[in-house]
């Protein structure tokens, strides 16, 4: 087996890469192959387990991707949510269900029906990136 250190959260002053992503899923699995594929495609991946653990892998920086699991439990509904705490970067909604949510009314905000393969979570990213206003 090979361990690839492409995961893991962020310590208070580390610097960010440019090609950040962070991904918000309860999900361990699935959280550890989505940062695994995001490395490969030469992401830095920033995983988060639940909101709190969010909030801070979020704090003090702006990734270029918020990959969030519209499952998780989080104070708001998640679409409310990124545009709070996510409102400059480019959000894939990972949803069960794609009735499950409202229309998303940002650009840069694309819902990923579960399951997925790899060329449709890049499609999506992709996506996202490409519909992003110019962050400062």
């Amino acid at each position: 087996m090979i361990a690839l250190d492409v995961a893991h959260r962020p310590s208070c002053g580390e610097p960010r890469m440019a090609d950040d992503v962070v991904i918000v899923c309860a999900d361990e699995p699935l959280r550890d192959v989505l940062a695994i594929a995001l490395g490969i495609e030469h992401y830095r991946a920033w995983t988060a387990a639940d909101e709190y653990s969010a909030l801070d892998a979020l704090a003090g920086s702006i990734p270029v991707l918020l990959l969030l699991d519209a499952g998780i439990e989080l104070s708001s509904d998640p679409i409310s949510w990124a545009d709070r705490y996510a409102p400059q970067t480019s959000t894939v909604l990972l949803v069960e269900r794609l009735s499950y949510l409202p229309e998303p009314h940002r650009s840069d905000v694309i819902v990923l029906e579960l399951p997925f393969g790899h060329k449709s979570l890049l499609a999506a990213i992709a996506e996202a990136r490409a519909a992003s206003p110019e962050r400062p």
